[in-house]
């Protein structure tokens, strides 16, 4: 057991350095309303030196002290693990105690070369600021014996600002790293996107190494379908299959064909198709607050002389149908109606198995009465309405568009929008399953391209260390044996052929070596042969 007066803490002539020792605190609060108990030990509080702490009254009611463990290169210790410290103190010993200790700490702060004025510790005590002729103990730096930022406190900021670094500087590599591989055909995956959590600064890191990085910029600004949320800090890649070209490619011709028609009957009709052009998959920046999103839309049509995409088209193979509505929402109200209409088809099912059903939603932007002070609200024109059964038998639900679904709030055309009779664009059901039917045959050929792929680069894998162990292997006698029958079928290539000039060259230099070894030792003993000066019959 250590009994030791609290107050000796600050009557030590023993220099506080710069090391910390922990970040955690105790505090002592009272058993009796005029005492108070300290228990301190290793184990429960991690503190290795009790020596050096600083004192503050948390709560002057019940005459609480709260420790917190101050900075020490000696880390003297309990002599077990299960030893601790107990004292008591009455109520006006603890307020001389936290008197004494802020005393200290303000002597010290007058020691340096730029003194700073002290800064009480306890909570509302003007006792914690009082000047006493306490010996110096230190020469610390003013910003150090701050209590607001001490030693311990900045070194663990340090080191937490340091951790986090390594932790961005590690997500940041390891996407950069797997955007590489996606672009060199080498990422794979049997998931349809690839989800990454990364923070506001690490989106942007990646986007400056992306662009310090030509090949991968010109690659990932054309070809890769990304979206990040600042909300929730997640970067999303989707991944392009041909289950989601196939869709998307027979949805912009079925939309083509009607404004093409369009543009052959009334003039009010045709001049506004005339303006209407397909902008495929685009990444659309999104305004929120105090940041802009990023937002891929796999199809769009935009009105032109828009600022947004008046019609997205989201075909979805893994997000769940509440994502999806919440980005048609922030679609419809952070653009304020400028994405005036949201079409969702759901393939969910279809990816993870062929035999289920396909759905599509659609949601509308709700403009307000022009004075009523609401803004853009979203309507629910159609939820998870069913165009395919599980019996890949077509259902009741067609998709019904009009000219207004295309029309964004600075192209409105009051004869357009006054007109009864707007054409409509229809696609029933059996459409739809059609082109899914479609789609579907495209991704198996897909999957079954990608497979042969995979066991064509596992033969030539094999082949090519067949060939190597040929190479490298002496043959028994010296003699040249039958070449395998892989190596047989792939001579004609020239991985074969140089691996069969390596193995010969390795067989010639053996042989001229041993023929050279055989005539050296020939020449020995011939000159080894006594009362013979030559050789010669």
């Amino acid at each position: 057991m250590i009994n030791k007066s609290i107050t000796d803490f600050f009557n030590q002539s023993k220099p506080f350095p710069s090391r910390p020792s922990s970040s955690k605190s105790a505090t002592i609060r009272p058993t009796t309303p005029k005492q108070i108990t300290s228990s301190l030990t290793p184990n429960s509080l991690g503190l290795k030196d009790i020596d050096n702490c600083e004192l503050e009254i948390a709560d002057k009611e019940s005459d609480s002290i709260s420790f917190r463990p101050g900075t020490s290169k000696s880390y003297p210790t309990f002599p077990s693990r299960s030893s601790q410290y107990h004292e008591h103190f009455s109520t006006q010993q603890a307020e001389t105690i936290s008197r004494e200790g802020n005393q200290a700490l303000a002597v010290l702060r007058a020691s340096n070369s730029a003194p700073a004025s002290p800064k009480p510790l306890s909570q509302g005590s003007s006792e914690s600021s009082v000047q006493g002729s306490i010996p110096v103990l230190s020469t610390r730096t003013e910003e150090s014996l701050d209590p607001s930022r001490s030693s311990c406190t900045l070194a663990a900021s340090k080191k937490g600002r340091s951790h986090r670094a390594r932790v961005s500087s590690g997500r940041v590599g390891k996407l950069h790293h797997d955007l590489q591989k996606l672009r060199d055909g080498q990422y794979v995956s049997d998931e349809p996107s690839i989800r990454r959590t990364l923070s506001g600064p690490e989106f942007q890191s990646l986007l400056e190494k992306i662009k310090n990085d030509p090949a991968l910029e010109e690659y990932f600004n054309d070809k890769v379908r990304y979206e990040y949320s600042h909300q929730r800090k997640e970067f999303v890649v989707r991944m392009q299959t041909a289950l989601h070209s196939t869709l998307e490619r027979q949805m912009e011709q079925r939309f083509i064909i009607w404004l093409a028609e369009l543009k052959k009957g009334p003039q009010l009709f045709a001049d506004f198709a005339r303006n209407i052009n397909s902008t495929g998959s685009q990444i659309l920046t999104i305004p929120v607050v105090g940041n802009v999103d990023a937002c891929a839309g796999d199809l769009s049509f935009e009105y032109e002389g828009c600022d947004y995409p008046s019609l997205i088209i989201e075909v979805s193979a893994s997000q769940s149908l509440k994502k999806v509505e919440e980005k048609a929402g922030m679609y419809i109200r952070q653009t304020r109606g400028g994405i005036r209409t949201v079409i969702h088809l759901d393939v969910n099912d279809i990816y993870k198995n062929a035999a289920n059903s396909a759905r599509f939603s659609i949601w509308r932007a709700k403009f307000p009465v022009p004075g009523s002070g609401t803004d853009v609200d979203v309507i629910e024109s159609e939820k998870c309405k069913v165009f395919r059964k599980q019996d890949k038998q077509p259902g009741t639900a067609d998709i019904e568009l009009d000219l207004l679904d295309l029309m964004c709030p600075s192209a409105i055309n009051p004869d357009l929008y006054n007109a009864t009779d707007v054409p409509k664009l229809v696609i029933r059901s059996q459409e739809l399953c059609d082109m899914l039917e479609s789609a579907l045959k495209a991704w198996e050929n897909q999957k079954r391209r990608k497979q042969r792929a995979l066991q064509q680069a596992q033969e030539l894998l094999r082949q090519q260390k067949n060939l190597t162990e040929v190479g490298s292997r002496p043959l028994a006698g010296g003699q040249q044996g039958p070449l395998p029958e892989d190596v047989t079928r792939v001579e004609n290539s020239s991985t074969a052929a140089e691996s069969k000039r390596k193995a010969h060259r390795g067989r010639s230099i053996v042989k001229a070596a041993q023929e050279a070894l055989r005539a050296v030792r020939s020449s020995a003993r011939i000159r080894n042969m006594p009362n013979k000066p030559s050789y010669k019959e």
